[in-house]
């Protein structure tokens, strides 16, 4: 069963970019500095775990690994809500536009408009060259009346911006969830298919798991409670468990929405790991062990493995281009409990972690193939080894939270910023691109 790790972006992931850039950009930017705090102090940590499995990237330093901090671009747009890349494009995207930007000049090459001011997400798919925007808005029903909730998602080329599709899901509210308005994020594309996660922000109700076929504009599904945690090209993997009940992880065919599996009785709260050819892996709360564990689970019949103990069940994670997936661990009472870690998805165990007694933990804003982009909270910009977590790189001028071969986009309280990527030299200076770093060669 062929199958691809999907961007997921667990309950913790937003609050931790948002503090990532929230600091640590440029010093003309108020409550900002890449100049390091003398007065930061380590936390002290577990020692990290020698990787026993993955050896080091062959190439660790073929994505930029430092930015131009003083030649920093900042996009006129107020109320960005999240940016992208694209080849050879940067994209922002605010409550009504998304505005696209082609590089190095980072002129204007097209913008979309929402119908009505609506964007939740925006997600792309660089090595296609495609991108989709998703758009809610609820129609309340009359009286007690469920109403009903349009999901409209659009394709589109990110170079040039033509829509290639354009859908919209028409389907009822939770009757026994908040008859507010809803909101949705991409939580993964496979083919022609969207998958979509939906919940009433501050209602504490359920969430409702929706894919949206751009082939087929008459069979959108939807299933509740289900939140989304991953998708594979024939599952969604969801939990069905609320803030009040627990629930387990099912399987839901990718197609129809129907049940294939379902594993892990007693989950209070889960997140995805990552996935393999044949696995899902899954932190997880419950109510059978003390504390948080991760299981990984046959994509095939949801048979689990043994559980391995964790100090947190919410997890964000990025996989690299192996079997290394890099996640953020949830704040906990633990001081020393780890809070980045690698882990193995083909044995299920920690091949690094930090912080240690020597090294700090970043805050992590973008993994790109092997490498791991981050944040010190005195504001410095670090770059990891994915596979091994060592350092490759400091004082990067940056943390990004997207990045191509010409640079990185950061959000700094509603604003976007772009670093061009310079090749750090010994006198401190340096060179960025002014052709397109991944063009194929002429003549």
């Amino acid at each position: 069963m062929a199958s691809r790790t999907l961007r997921t972006r667990s309950l913790i992931g937003t609050s931790l970019v948002a503090l990532a850039l929230s600091c640590g950009l440029s010093s003309g930017l108020s409550g900002c500095s890449l100049v390091k705090d003398p007065a930061a102090r380590p936390r002290p940590g577990g020692p990290s775990v020698s990787p026993t499995g993955p050896v080091a990237s062959a190439s660790p330093t073929s994505a930029p690994i430092a930015f131009a901090e003083k030649d920093q671009r900042r996009f006129p747009e107020e109320g960005v809500r999240t940016a992208a890349v694209g080849r050879d494009v940067v994209l922002t995207m605010t409550d009504s536009t998304v505005v696209a930007r082609s590089l190095p000049d980072l002129d204007t090459a097209y913008s979309l408009s929402a119908a009505e001011d609506r964007f939740t997400d925006l997600w792309t798919d660089p090595p296609a060259g495609v991108g989709y925007t998703l758009e809610v808005s609820t129609d309340a029903g009359s009286g007690t009346a469920v109403g009903r909730e349009h999901y409209a998602v659009q394709r589109f080329d990110l170079e040039t911006g033509e829509i290639a599709e354009t859908v919209t899901a028409t389907l009822p509210q939770d009757p026994g969830g908040s008859a507010s308005d809803a909101t949705a994020r991409i939580a993964g594309v496979e083919g022609d298919r969207v998958v979509l996660d939906s919940w009433v922000p501050g209602a504490g109700s359920s969430h409702t798991a929706v894919v949206v076929d751009l082939a087929n504009r008459a069979r959108p599904w939807q299933a509740r409670p289900a939140q989304v945690l991953t998708a594979t090209d024939d599952l969604v993997v969801v939990d069905t468990g609320t803030t009040e009940v627990a629930g387990r992880v099912e399987a839901l065919d990718l197609r129809t929405g129907r049940r294939q599996w379902a594993a892990l009785p007693g989950t209070l709260g889960a997140t995805a790991v990552g996935t393999t050819d044949d696995t899902v892996t899954i932190a997880r709360d419950d109510n059978v062990f003390p504390d948080a564990t991760v299981t990984r689970l046959r994509l095939a019949d949801g048979t689990p493995s043994r559980p391995v103990p964790a100090t947190a069940w919410d997890w964000s994670c990025t996989p690299t281009t192996g079997t290394v997936t890099v996640c953020t661990l949830a704040d906990n009472d633990q001081g020393d409990a780890d809070r980045v870690v690698g882990w193995d998805l083909a044995t299920n165990r920690r091949v690094w972690s930090l912080p240690t007694a020597n090294r700090f933990a970043p805050i992590v804003t973008a993994v790109r193939g092997n490498l791991v982009y981050g944040l010190l909270d005195s504001g410095q910009g670090v770059v990891l080894d994915g596979v091994t977590g060592e350092d490759v790189a400091g004082d990067t001028g940056g943390a990004p939270m997207a990045l191509n071969d010409w640079g990185g986009v950061l959000l700094y309280d509603g604003t976007a910023l772009f670093l061009p990527a310079t090749t750090p030299s010994k006198d401190g200076g340096g060179d960025f691109p002014t052709e397109s770093p991944t063009a194929p060669p002429t003549g």
